[in-house]
């Protein structure tokens, strides 16, 4: 399972704040900043988010309502 203290650090290496303790905080920081570079087409950004996101085994699901993550089981 990730932690708290896992995301802030990933979060930290790539200048965003999350401003969080928890897992959920954290991770709502990391969806809403790939969020953004999506939107300002800075895939390169938003692929650096999800690549590293997954390599601590978070899965994202892009939806209509937003992106969505959920603890891969492999």
């Amino acid at each position: 399972m990730i932690d708290a203290v896992t995301l802030s650090k990933l979060a930290a290496r790539l200048d965003i704040v999350c401003g969080g303790t928890d897992v959920e905080t954290t991770m709502n920081a990391l969806l809403a900043r790939r969020h953004a570079a999506r939107t300002a087409r800075d895939f390169a950004l938003a692929d650096t988010i999800r690549d590293e996101l997954s390599a601590l085994g978070v899965a994202i699901e892009d939806t209509p309502g937003g992106a969505r993550w959920s603890m891969r089981r492999d």
